[in-house]
């Protein structure tokens, strides 16, 4: 197995976290595959790449960033017969890209205290690397935070936060995905992740996400979703964007000794959001309005 496809398992296996994380390892593929072709173009390496571009918008449909990848891998595959030039101009492109990822998460951090004021307790819903950040930057502005964490079933990925915040020093509690409603009971504020942002507001983000958007909208707690810019999806590549659905294993694992023959079990992981449930919008460029984000919507 070379670099390139162990890259890949690692992004099958659900080994990285976080579309935007995935979005690198999935550029970083095909960096490695260029790299590979000792960056000597040929119709071989422009077959390899665009059957990586077909992996991709497989492996992960709901992923904006992903299909960000891949568009800028078509473009440059469309430009023209692949040759030296285009081998070092699309290395260049995707390094570029994976540098500007992970500037603007880590820029989503120092953003956080535009939602902090007034707030103790915060409720958050399955697992992005932006929100992260976010969380990190409000618990170092409010020692005394508490934040309410659903599980995010069946994969439960919220435990990956707890992971994250270990040597943090607030409080931290733990909810089912059924028991939303009272964990948003005394909140002043929900965060949620996205794995892709559409230009009219909407959103799309782990299932889980629309039920606690609406329970916090019937309860009058603000709704923000953390998000790097670059996952506000263009309207020309929105109909990429579909929502993936994975194996029946991962909901029957704790199903054991259970007759489930004849049983379809329905495991679609993503889901959309509607934008009045969203007060804002928190990327590395400030706080937005849903209306706003149309901003970010360029190829």
């Amino acid at each position: 197995m070379d670099q390139a496809e162990a890259l890949m398992h690692e992004v099958e296996s659900m080994r990285v976290r976080g579309a935007s994380a995935i979005a690198r390892v999935v550029a970083e593929v095909f960096v490695r595959q260029i790299e590979e072709s000792g960056n000597l173009a040929t119709e071989d390496l422009a077959v390899k790449l665009q059957e990586t571009c077909d992996w991709a918008l497989r492996t992960k449909p709901s992923m904006s960033p992903v299909v960000r990848v891949v568009f800028l891998v078509q473009r440059a595959l469309e430009g023209g017969s692949p040759n030296h030039d285009f081998a070092v101009a699309l290395r260049r492109t995707l390094e570029d890209f994976i540098r500007r990822s992970e500037r603007s998460v880590e820029d989503i951090g120092q953003r956080a205290s535009l939602i902090s004021q007034d707030r103790s307790v915060v409720v958050v819903h399955s697992f992005s690397g932006a929100l992260v950040s976010a969380l990190k930057g409000l618990a170092a502005q409010s020692p005394g935070l508490v934040m309410r964490f659903t599980e995010s079933r069946p994969l439960r990925e919220s435990r990956f936060f707890l992971q994250e915040l270990a040597g943090i020093p607030l409080r931290k509690e733990l909810y089912t995905d059924a028991s939303m409603d009272v964990a948003l009971e005394g909140a002043d504020l929900v965060l949620l992740g996205a794995d892709a942002i559409y230009a009219d507001g909407r959103f799309c983000n782990k299932v889980g996400s629309k039920l606690m958007a609406l329970a916090a909208f019937h309860r009058h707690v603000p709704v923000y979703v953390i998000s790097e810019s670059l996952k506000v999806i263009p309207d020309e590549l929105a109909g990429l964007v579909s929502m993936e659905m994975r194996p029946a294993s991962e909901v029957l694992e704790d199903w054991q000794g259970v007759d489930t023959t004849g049983v379809d079990v329905v495991n679609q992981f993503f889901e959309v959001t509607p934008r009045e449930f969203v007060t804002g919008y928190l990327t590395e460029d400030g706080l937005f309005s849903p209306e706003e984000v149309s901003r970010y919507a360029q190829v």
